[in-house]
């Protein structure tokens, strides 16, 4: 088989591949979906999409070939550590480190820590014992609350309920069932005590970690609607705390609508009951859009009014994303393109007109992207997964990049993820509201082995050894837990 060949048959595989995680990731956060279905009809012409130039200097300017050169400057991010270069870096071949026992990464000089510990182990504090599985949900579903006092993990197969770790020690707190009411919910983005949740029995509203009580927001059961999701999957608060979008059945047909947390107001319905599915609904950072994608990652644009503001009918440009604002505070849909000119580039897309703008340089294949940094503007991070030429050189890795348009990417740590079927190794990198923490998955180079959630510890200058050993001091104001 020559290269070319080669190529096309990785190339046509990872798509397969895609697809299929793809189906996963469009259900709830722990990879189911509800069922619903429709023909799908016209939504009119396909904008026209500018990708405009790519400012700044550009990957391998320092260099010729693929390997050496910085990707550029890294504005705002107060590190001067950071690597940089485009070179392909192997990754190195080192033990897992021991539950809560730091790890300077070899490669990247940033430190790593196991969250999480050995499976059938007693866990600390609150009791139970670890599974086989220990980790977040997904690159967009917040692990960290808005005042990064809190830690949520929310996929798990050990003898416990859900665990709430110490955002400074990663010591678990407390472990609490969600309310038998909540079908999905998501860390509210200025409230550190709260969670916001769309329930089964049709009402929408907040629930305190901390003690349990339930605040309703509005009970859209009254008015016909049922079957409420929150994405399903991927949809979170807008940074302010005042929006979300609810995907839903009314009256018996699909919609989705922008809900007024503040004012306890539903806005308009769009009817999704043409659109192939799966597909999950975002609210934009600012609340002004409703971001819906759609079929093989088709992405449909609305304003919260239900006015349709842009189609992109390209495949996955962006999908595996997340919504942010760009340096000009304009709102923007960021993640991984499947489609020309920039297959596999992570790219930021204005929700306003469509405008591209790729963010990392031609080449590597990302996975995933998150921009739950709702703290650090200008930024997003991605991850690269293993065992294939597609991610490289940024293979096995886990970096982050302005939105400048500069091509630079800052290369954090390595994953050690062995490649499996299981779609829980996946790496799903996912960042804490000030951009300064960043969560991922790894089985650590065991294909059998656990599953388990890893911190990077970005630009931290103090040492293992000098670090604040208990965040309990701070957390000593909030309620009692029942």
């Amino acid at each position: 088989m020559n290269m070319y060949c080669a190529f096309a048959l990785i190339f046509t595989l990872t798509l397969a591949c895609s697809a299929h995680k793809e189906t996963l990731e469009s259900g709830d956060e722990t990879g189911s979906a509800h069922a619903g279905t429709g023909d799908t009809t016209s939504r009119g012409a396909a904008d026209t999409h500018d990708t405009g130039g790519v400012p700044g200097t550009g990957h391998n300017t320092d260099s010729g070939g693929d390997s050496g050169g910085d990707t550029g400057d890294l504005p705002g991010f107060p590190c001067d550590t950071l690597v940089t270069d485009y070179e392909s870096k192997e990754v190195p071949d080192i033990d897992k480190p021991d539950y809560l026992e730091p790890l300077l990464d070899p490669v990247f000089g940033q430190r790593v820590i196991r969250i999480v510990g050995d499976p059938g182990d007693e866990i600390p504090v609150v009791g139970g014992t670890w599974g086989t599985i220990e980790r977040h949900r997904y690159s967009v579903g917040p692990v960290w609350n808005a005042d990064m006092s809190l830690m949520f993990l929310g996929k798990y197969n050990g003898d416990h309920d859900y665990l709430y770790l110490d955002a400074e020690t990663y010591e678990p707190l407390f472990q609490r069932a969600a309310p038998s009411y909540v079908y999905e919910d998501r860390w509210h983005t200025t409230e550190p005590d709260l969670r916001v949740y769309v329930g089964t029995d049709g009402t929408v509203g907040t629930w305190n970690v901390w003690t349990g009580e339930r605040t309703v927001i509005i009970d859209l059961s009254t008015e016909g609607y049922g079957d409420l999701y929150f994405g399903p999957g991927k949809g979170n608060v807008s940074h302010d705390g005042r929006w979300m979008a609810v995907r839903a059945r009314h009256d018996g047909v699909l919609v989705c609508f922008a809900l007024d947390l503040e004012n306890a107001e539903r806005h308009a319905d769009i009817d999704l009951s043409g659109y192939d599915l799966p597909g999950s609904v975002y609210i934009s950072a600012l609340g002004n859009y409703i971001v819906f994608t759609h079929g093989m990652d088709e992405v449909t644009v609305f304003d919260r009014d239900g006015a349709q503001v842009q189609y992109w009918p390209e495949y996955h440009r962006p999908g595996h994303g997340d919504v942010t604002l760009d340096p000009d505070g304009q709102e923007v849909f960021v993640g991984g393109s499947k489609d020309d000119p920039d297959s596999g580039q992570v790219i930021a897309r204005r929700l306003a007109d469509g405008v591209v703008t790729p963010l990392t340089p031609p080449g590597p294949w990302v996975t995933h992207t998150s921009a739950r940094n709702t703290q650090l503007d200008g930024w997003v991070f991605s991850s690269f997964d293993t065992d294939s030429a597609l991610y490289a050189p940024y293979l096995n890795e886990v970096v982050m990049s302005p939105l400048n348009g500069s091509y630079a990417v800052a290369r954090l740590a390595h994953t050690h993820q062995a490649e499996t079927s299981n779609y829980w190794t996946e790496t799903h990198a996912s960042p804490s509201p000030n951009g300064r923490r960043v969560v991922f998955a790894s089985n650590w180079g065991d294909t059998e082995g656990a599953i388990q959630a890893y911190v990077v510890e970005i630009c931290e200058d103090q040492e293992p050894s000098k670090r604040t050993m208990s965040n309990r001091a701070r957390l000593a104001t909030r309620p009692a837990k029942e």
